[in-house]
């Protein structure tokens, strides 16, 4: 595999998690911790992300409701936002 940087450091966290497989699933010998972390692991990653596209996503058609208000104001909105927090 082609590298674009130096491998990390021993001791360090990214080069903890080079020895992780990249699934769950992943042939190799891998001890049953590390495919336990592997699942931990992804599931922040996969959360983190989607949390992150939802935040994106409300904050745009918020943004664009708001704007259609402010663009039209004597017409009743028919949009109802539901709360986020």
């Amino acid at each position: 595999a082609m590298r674009f940087a130096s491998p990390p450091a021993a001791g360090t966290f990214l080069h903890f998690i080079e020895g992780v497989p990249k699934h769950a699933l992943q042939l190799g010998s891998y001890a049953l911790w590390q495919r336990l972390f592997c699942i931990v692991y992804k599931g922040l990653q996969f959360g983190s992300v989607g949390f992150f596209a939802s935040l994106i996503g409300h904050s745009a058609t918020k943004a664009l409701v708001e704007y259609r208000k402010k663009m039209n104001p004597e017409e009743e909105s028919q949009v109802k936002l539901a709360p986020v927090l």
